[in-house]
């Protein structure tokens, strides 16, 4: 069966002591081809936003730092 939705998951493991759960997050979003980007830093989170123009676009992590990477990445 192919994908009906392509999407980018953003993702900075080392914020929320690296708990984060792909498999989790594959089986929520079934039907759906997660192209993932693991960063390090905003400046990481930026350039793989920008570079990405296929499908939906995922930033996951804890919410504080989820904000700060869509301020950075919207330049504000």
């Amino acid at each position: 069966m192919s994908p009906v939705a392509v999407a980018r998951v953003i993702v900075n493991s080392s914020f929320g002591g690296g708990m984060w759960e792909p498999d989790r997050m594959d089986a929520e979003l079934s039907g759906v081809e997660l192209d993932w980007m693991e960063t390090e830093s905003l400046e990481d989170v930026q350039e793989a936003a920008e570079e990405w123009d296929d499908g939906l676009l995922i930033v996951a992590g804890r919410f504080n730092f989820v904000d700060k990477q869509i301020l950075h990445a919207s330049g504000s």
